[in-house]
This record gives C-alpha cells, sequence and structure tokens, in this order.
C-alpha cells in the first residue's frame, strides 16, 4: 500500500500531532478560517477536514438560498433546499416519502432546464404541472 504524502494531504503535523484548517460561515456570510489538531494520525485528521467541509457546504448553500438578496439562485435547488430544510422538518416520514417521490421523481425530472427563481411565473408553474401531471396517473393530483 503506498503510504500517503503530507504534501498532498489536507492534514498537517505541527506541535506533535496532526491538524488540519476549518472554514466556519458566520452568521453575517463572512467566512471564519481557522485550525483545529489533537489528531493521533493523518488519517483522522482527514476525516475530521471532510466532515468540516461538507457542513461548511451545506450551511454555505442553505445561506445562499435563504439570502433574499441572491437573484441567481435556480428554481430546482430552491425546491430541493426547501423540501429538505423546511418541508421534511416539519412532517411525518409518510407525508415526507410522498414528498420525495413527488419532487424527486416526478417534479425535478421535468423541469426542461435551468431556470433562476426571479424568471419563474405562474405560466411556467402550470406548464411544468401540465408535463408532470403527464409522468403517470397521480402527477397531475400529487405535483
Amino acid at each position: 500500500m503506498k503510504k500517503k504524502t503530507q504534501e498532498k494531504s489536507v492534514a498537517f503535523f505541527e506541535r506533535n500531532s496532526w491538524y488540519h484548517r476549518t472554514k466556519v460561515l458566520e452568521h453575517d456570510g463572512t467566512v471564519k478560517y481557522g485550525k483545529i489538531g489533537g489528531f493521533s494520525s493523518q488519517d483522522e485528521a482527514e476525516k475530521s477536514y471532510w466532515k468540516y467541509q461538507e457542513e461548511f457546504n451545506i450551511q454555505q448553500k442553505k445561506q445562499q438560498l435563504s439570502s433574499k438578496g441572491n437573484r441567481e439562485v435556480l428554481f430546482k435547488d430552491y425546491l430541493i433546499y426547501w423540501f429538505e430544510e423546511v418541508f421534511s422538518k416539519r412532517v411525518e416520514n409518510t407525508t415526507r416519502m410522498v414528498g420525495a417521490y413527488t419532487l424527486y421523481d416526478l417534479i425535478i425530472p421535468n423541469i426542461d432546464y435551468d431556470i433562476k427563481m426571479r424568471f419563474v411565473s405562474v405560466e411556467y408553474l402550470d406548464e411544468l404541472l401540465d408535463r408532470t401531471s403527464k409522468s403517470c396517473a397521480s402527477g397531475g393530483v400529487k405535483g
């Protein structure tokens, strides 16, 4: 097995332990940089890094999609954000399952192109629901 080299790793050795850099998204949208250490191995530090990175990406996406000032948000991205972060946290698991089927199997596949939220109109939604209703017998009812 090939040994990892420190130069290609997100982890680094300092003061007798392994560290990695961190990014934390503040409430005002700024990014706070830091480092965290005390890991006994390079692998441990790398696993922690990727967990921090995943959380940072999730928070960044949430902030971007929930920002009223962001006019570049795609309709599909907003639907996924709304479903996962708003709707799913308020309903029972069975309702979530029906909603997931509706969104991921009926609505999203019928979105022809990446339309920005600012361009979504009543006419566009009506046309999307019309296309969705042709996907299956219950498509019009669920969509």
